[in-house]
């Protein structure tokens, strides 16, 4: 009894030990990944569809047999922390990620204050970080280990600018914006430097803004009526062009309107309505219309979501394979955290033309993409079409 006794014991022991073994082995053959994310507070809708990407990148990536670094193979361990939507809570979570998670890169975050909030600690340590969906310059700019895939507020403004010249030949512009929201003052800022610069100081004849829960427009709209622009940017959420479309109208404001991606994934068809049809604004990807490996991306998402993705879910997707073909050009995984993560960082920026589902993207020196812009016409019963795009 006492030898079945102590071979039970014995078995029972070695197949803890082989579970111990197995589980560091796995470790060891996994490349951790932080995700710093809203899933909680003001950009949960966003990081949830940011999410999915993600999970269906990481499922074809298993599919495939993992990610081929020299001769050794690897999975993706991607760890997802709640930044609740808090500049301030997402430095601290990227530091804990750094120090005692012991990441080789950072997923930051959609929002361009969050993102540079991670941006400063992140390259302070040089830790790679990509971000899917910010888009302020400030998260590159001297910032070598931050790379971007969506399009900066500096290239979406100057999309615009182009686009009103051959589209209208407009010379006089005015901009309407929510001053409490930073990425949407930082577009409307962006805009009228450039404007300007292209067509002499005031050209952007009004320059109005709003705050945060606003809802009658009607002084601003009266300012920028009696200035007489040829069109108006209003980068804003969709809810709140609805509103200022229905109050521009009522005063005989009748030019169009342009705006900025965030006008997609708000409701803007839904409120607008016929209203907002014919106006545009500017896009990264467009589900849609995609083609190549944007329809297969769409085709694969619509099989597992039963929606078409928004422009989150494929940069999100293209951030976490962006990765992988960076980790895919080093030699090998050395153990070293910080020379791993200085390869990891120095490979990322030598990519040229990275194919992903929302088009090619390349690096300038300051790792800000290069990449194409869409601009996006509403089409009449709440669909979406590309109407131009402007390339590198």
């Amino acid at each position: 009894m006492k030898k079945a006794c102590h071979l039970k014991s014995l078995s029972l022991y070695m197949v803890c030990l082989v579970l111990f073994v197995a589980h560091f082995a796995w470790a060891e053959e996994s490349i951790k990944i932080a995700f710093n994310s809203g899933v909680t507070g003001f950009f949960a809708k966003e990081t949830q569809s940011l999410q999915q990407g993600i999970e269906m990148a990481q499922e074809e990536i298993k599919a495939n047999g993992g990610i081929k670094i020299g001769n050794k193979k690897y999975l993706f361990d991607i760890i997802t922390t709640d930044n609740e939507s808090n500049p301030t809570k997402a430095a601290k979570l990227a530091m804990e990620s750094i120090v005692k998670g012991r990441v080789l890169a950072i997923l930051a975050p959609t929002e361009s204050r969050q993102a540079i909030a991670v941006a400063q600690i992140t390259n302070g340590f040089r830790i790679p970080i990509v971000s899917a969906g910010a888009a302020s310059p400030k998260i590159t700019a001297n910032k070598p280990y931050s790379f971007c895939l969506s399009a900066s507020t500096s290239l979406q403004a100057r999309t615009i600018v182009r686009f009103s010249e051959e589209e209208w030949q407009a010379t006089r512009a005015a901009v309407l914006y929510e001053e409490t929201n930073f990425y949407g003052k930082e577009l409307a800022e962006s805009f009228k430097s450039q404007f300007d610069g292209e067509h002499g100081k005031g050209a952007v004849v009004a320059f109005e803004s709003f705050r945060r829960g606003d809802k009658d427009f009607t002084q601003q709209l009266q300012r920028i009526l009696t200035a007489k622009p040829d069109f108006v940017y209003n980068p804003t959420g969709g809810n709140y062009t609805s509103l200022i479309v229905e109050q521009a109208l009522e005063l005989g404001l009748k030019v169009p309107f342009t705006g900025a991606d965030f006008w997609m994934g708000s409701g803007i068809t839904d409120t607008c309505g016929d209203k907002c049809k014919g106006f545009h604004c500017t896009l990264t990807f467009l589900g849609d219309d995609a083609k190549g490996k944007g329809a297969e991306f769409v085709a694969a998402y619509k099989k597992k979501y039963g929606k078409i993705p928004e422009e989150p879910a494929a940069l999100a997707y293209d951030a976490v394979m962006l990765l992988k073909q960076g980790f895919e050009q080093m030699p090998a995984l050395g153990g070293n955290l910080l020379a791993d993560r200085k390869l990891l960082r120095n490979r990322l920026a030598q990519i040229r033309n990275f194919e992903g589902v929302a088009g090619k993207v390349s690096y300038n020196q300051s790792g800000e993409p290069e990449l194409c812009v869409k601009v996006i016409r509403i089409e009449g019963g709440g669909a979406f079409s590309t109407y131009k795009e402007y390339c590198p």
